[in-house]
């Protein structure tokens, strides 16, 4: 592996190796995808060229785009696939699939948005994923109840619109003067915000000013500060999403220089106001319980209850005060901009629309009377009755929504409703602003203002009629949809309800529509890196060290190599949190490593859903794995999993022990190991125990008696084995590839280690399907009551795929597809029984060896054992043999197994795919489409979780005062997994290692040629699928009947 691995990461170093990469892979996909709409696409410059002469006319430009495609969705490319790639719809079937029906897989908003908007908005809500998305929302869900809304309708009358705003408007009309009224707006939307949201009243917190005064620039110099501080880091933070790729403005932000040194003024700003704000929240608290959404995060802050998950997300105070932070910002950011964009646009609307205005003064003068004057607020129910008035700021967020566009992006490859491909790492955009305007779903008059459109004026009395939100996504649908709704509707009529008799209302030039920042294209950023990883994670930052800023962590990776294992757990335990993030070369496989019980547990258990097998490992093991049960995620696997799981029931466990192992040990191993013993010849053990694996799991798990430790056997079998463990070599060595474009090249063109993998499957396949065919001739020769007593695994499968109307079988269409599924059942099972007890039982061997205190007690053990039933000590040959009980009673072998995979686990390092960005336990930020690993060598070497004699092989820890065996939970000691992918050949391994381990110690001594010096100075490792010992374990085999025979002489 470690020769491949420096064999292609090397010349991917080159940069001219990766454009080609880069630039092949990007028109292969191309090749793949199905164009739906892809206007003025340059092969190499993509949109590019097209978006940036349509720039000053963006919205309208896309919208005519969107209406001239077949579906209403068109795809993007970005120059030569460098980002920017994705689709854009205004289809209501594209924008429910997104936002309801895959949901999951569009949650996240992706590292363009949020490394864009990071420094403004941190860990807020809109851009929280995963937990800490779904606590923040259930947290602030409380804060917009029905109670609450009511409670905020009349406080809002009855404080801020006549304290202010209703002021402010008296002294302009008399004044005659000209005013910003989307400035006034902002500010009055502003102060609502802080009333509401955060319990904070303006006069308070800013006695210098009046509060009629603050509504226009210049009355309170904080005031104004802020709002040209938050809008300008607004406009820098959104720009930053226009860059062609993110480091343009990291190295402006790192030099300090240009907008982002404004970015950075602006923060500062608007942080040291935000905080003014919490403390006048603080000062202002009483001793009663107070319900608006700032006290509910406080709180939830503050708590000590060890059940507190969203406190304990940020460890320290300054952690959780910045996330309080975020959260006013991100709050301030939805409360302030939103609502007075709307209602900008009603005034002008309306004013554009004499007839509109009229019908909603008649509205709201008829359910008040001519009371614009007085001081009496309006209920929550008389607001809701104003139909018409809903209607036209309905009507008028359809033609200008607040949010004109919204992004997501896909976590996994997906398919939308009207067959537009979309691939994993793609954005996708819906447009609110152009779905606005789509004749077919507003009719021919669509950029007409016409709030009638929303009124049954049939049956309904004038009453508003509401449509799908994915038909009308102003407020976005499905688990994100804006929790502020309601409480956008109270506000935005009785603010209009009292505009509109203000008689002289003057609208100026600044009412324009806000065009989308435009930046140049930067060519010489071209060919840095497809998806280039962020500089830091916001919530916690374990870099493995020396991190190249374009070939990552490859130089360290390709030094230390000989020895990957130790030198990650060094990383590891030198890591505050035993994680890590590792870089791949150019940007190509980025990731997290643990040694953390917690996180295992989060991958496992917690978040098993996000965390897959995924491509990064089903790809290169396509060739020998197929659709097996370790390859498979999904339906398929849940399938697969719960039919094997009927072959490891205590009962066939006990039919393994007492007729499969029996036969196996008794008829084969022990003769073998009794012949070695006496020619004096040196053995290779694990090869041995390979063999021995191997005959097991055919004969328990298809039926088969495949007798490869006895001699003159099947050449078919040593032909089997060299093509297994070359397919197996070399499907590893394909993992760590920089990209599958490599290695599927060579595999098109047939030549070096394709080669020989393709010769390798043709030997396996034959083999294989053979046992396969052999099945199949079975079944055709038995009758239905022969058929029900078989119970081995590929039985099992068999009868599934004849199954009529069965799930797992509809998944293959045909004879022969379902027969290679069932070669893919085989294989994958061959890989688990061949190599992993045979992985575990070689170390053990050695290890005690090593320690011949353990071995001795190991030896007394199942001695005792054996003569202790009466029944058994003069059974002979063939009674001899430990039955599943007495196996259980051998508390100190077990103890002795399981040290020996502590310190050696037959998988060392398992790896998932995260499906969609997310917060491990210790604070780490896992990006969609990260391998996330976690590595049960390196736990098992870790002082926090073992004592200081972690490295120390000492079965006693595994034993209670009482010398009976003590487990431990699988997240601390992952070596079978732990969660819904557990392995379910857990209690049969245990069963096959025990009782191969007594068979052999209580006959023979096992002596390594080459003596252990010390437990410092193991042999080298081997790591493939399993961690084998580096030129197996050449033994010499002697018989303790021998030892008798010579204490008795002396």
């Amino acid at each position: 592996m470690d020769s491949s691995y420096l064999h292609f990461v090397l010349p991917a170093a080159a940069a001219a190796v990766v454009v080609a990469v880069v630039l092949l892979l990007s028109l292969w996909r191309r090749c793949q995808t199905t164009s739906n709409h892809r206007p003025q696409a340059n092969p190499i410059l993509g949109n590019l060229v097209a978006f940036l002469a349509n720039g000053h006319r963006f919205l309208d430009w896309s919208t005519g785009l969107l209406a001239a495609a077949p579906a209403s969705t068109m795809q993007v490319h970005g120059p030569l696939g460098l980002g920017y790639c994705g689709v854009a719809t205004a289809s209501p079937d594209a924008v429910e699939h997104m936002l309801r029906a895959s949901f999951h897989n569009y949650v996240d908003k992706g590292d363009r948005v949020r490394d864009a908007f990071a420094d403004l908005l941190g860990d807020g809500l809109f851009l929280a994923n995963g937990r800490l998305w779904r606590l923040q929302r259930k947290l602030a869900a409380s804060s917009f109840s029905p109670r609450l809304l009511r409670l905020f309708a009349g406080r809002v009358v009855l404080d801020q619109l006549r304290r202010r705003l209703l002021l402010f408007f008296d002294a302009a009309a008399d004044a005659r003067r000209v005013f910003d009224l989307q400035d006034v707006l902002k500010r009055f939307a502003f102060d609502n915000i802080c009333s509401v949201a955060f319990g904070v009243d303006r006069d308070d917190s800013s006695p210098s000013s009046s509060s009629p005064s603050r509504l226009e620039a210049g009355g309170d110099g904080r005031d104004d500060a802020f709002f040209a501080a938050f809008d300008d880091a607004v406009d820098i933070s959104f720009g930053r999403i226009l860059h062609p790729t993110t480091l343009a403005w990291k190295a402006m932000k790192l030099l300090d220089v240009g907008s982002e040194r404004r970015l950075r003024q602006a923060i500062g700003v608007v942080d040291e106001y935000v905080t003014a704000i919490m403390e006048s929240k603080q000062r202002c608290s009483d001793s009663e319980e107070e319900s608006d959404l700032l006290s509910r995060f406080t709180a939830a802050m503050m708590e000590e209850d060890g059940g507190n998950e969203l406190g304990a997300m940020f460890d320290s105070p300054e952690a959780k005060r910045r996330f309080l932070r975020d959260t006013v910002k991100t709050f301030v950011l939805a409360g302030k901009d939103t609502t007075s964009s709307a209602l900008t646009w009603l005034f002008w609307f309306l004013a554009a629309n004499p007839e509109c205005e009229r019908r909603v003064y008649e509205e709201v003068t008829a359910l008040r009377g001519d009371t614009a004057g007085d001081e009496r607020d309006d209920g929550y129910e008389e607001l809701k009755r104003m139909h018409y008035l809903h209607a036209a700021i309905t009507e008028t967020m359809r033609l200008y929504p607040p949010v004109p566009l919204a992004s997501r992006v896909a976590a996994a490859d997906d398919v939308l409703p009207d067959g537009t491909v979309v691939r994993a790492g793609w954005f996708a955009d819906y447009s609110s602003y152009a779905m606005g305007r789509m004749p077919q779903l507003w009719e021919r008059d669509c950029g007409e203002f016409r709030p009638e459109r929303w009124l049954d004026v049939c049956g309904g009395g004038g009453r508003f009629v509401a449509v799908d939100a994915a038909r009308y996504p102003v407020f976005h649908a499905g688990p994100r949809s804006c929790l502020g709704k309601e409480m956008a509707g109270p506000v935005v009529p009785d603010e209009r309800n009292h505009g509109i008799p203000t008689p002289y209302m003057v609208m100026d030039g600044t009412l324009a529509p806000l065009l989308l920042l435009l930046l140049l294209f930067l060519p010489a950023l071209l060919l840095y890196l497809r998806r280039r990883p962020a500089a830091a994670s916001r919530i916690n930052n374990n870099h493995c060290p020396h991190p190249n800023p374009v070939l990552g962590n490859a130089l360290p990776f390709l030094r230390n190599r000989h020895r990957f294992l130790d030198w990650a757990t060094d990383l590891l335990a030198a890591a505050p949190t035993s994680t890590i993030e590792v870089r791949g070369a150019l940007g190509l496989g980025s990731g997290v490593a643990t040694a953390n019980p917690a996180v295992v547990d989060h991958f496992l258990r917690a978040s098993f859903p996000n965390y897959v097998k995924g491509a990064r490992f089903a790809v290169p093991f396509e060739d020998l794995l197929g659709r097996g049960l370790f390859a498979a995620d999904g339906r398929l696997w849940a399938l697969q999993r719960k039919l094997a799981s009927y072959s490891f029931s205590s009962r066939s466990l006990r039919r393994f022990s007492a007729r499969v192992l029996r036969a196996h040990l008794h008829r084969r191993l022990v003769p073998l190991l009794d012949a070695a013993a006496g020619s004096g010849e040196a053995v290779d053990l694990q090869d041995v125990l390979g063999r021995f694996g191997f005959d097991n799991i055919c004969n328990v798990a298809f039926g088969v008696e495949s007798s490869t430790l006895l001699e003159g056997g099947d050449r078919r079998h040593e032909a089997f084995f060299a093509a297994f463990d070359a397919a197996v070599e070399i499907s590893v060595a394909r993992v760590f590839h920089p990209t599958t474009l490599v290695w599927r090249a060579m595999r098109l063109a047939n030549v070096g280690s394709e080669r020989r993998m393709r010769d390798a499957i043709r030997v396996i396949d034959e083999y294989v399907m053979a046992i396969v065919a052999s099945e199949e001739r079975l079944r055709l020769r038995r009758g239905e009551d022969e058929r029900e007593h078989e119970q081995h695994l590929l039985s099992r499968f068999a009868a599934s795929m004849e199954e009529e109307g069965g799930e797992l079988a509809a998944m293959f269409g045909s004879p022969g597809a379902k027969r290679r599924f069932l070669r893919d059942v085989v294989v994958s099972f061959v890989m688990a029984g061949k190599d992993s007890t045979s992985s575990a039982l070689t170390w053990l061997f050695w290890l005690l060896a090593a320690n011949p205190r353990c071995e001795r007690r190991v030896h007394e053990e199942v001695s005792s054992s054996r003569h202790a039933d009466p029944r058994r000590a003069d059974a002979g040959e063939d009674g001899d043999g430990d039955g599943y009980d007495e196996l259980r009673r051998m508390h100190y072998l077990h103890a002795a197994i399981s040290e020996a995979m502590r310190l050696y686990p037959p998988v060392p390092i398992d790896s998932r795919v995260a499906v969609a960005a997310d917060a491990l336990p210790d604070g780490t930020a896992v990006r969609a489409g990260w391998f996330a690993d976690y590595s049960a060598y390196a736990m098992g070497r870790m002082p926090q979780l073992w004592g200081e004699d972690c490295r120390e092989f000492r079965p006693e820890r595994w034993l209670s005062d009482g010398g009976e065996f003590v487990a431990v939970d699988a997240a601390r000691y992952p070596v079978f997994h732990a969660g819904p992918r557990a392995c379910l050949g857990r209690e049969m391994a245990y069963v096959q290692m025990k009782a191969v381990a007594a068979a052999v110690i209580r006959r023979f001594a096992v002596e390594p040629v080459q003596a252990p010096a010390s437990m410092e100075t193991p042999p080298a490792c081997e790591v493939t699928t399993t961690l084998k010992m580096k030129g197996g374990l050449l033994v010499r085999i002697r018989k303790r009947e021998d030892d008798a025979a010579q204490q008795k002489l002396t």
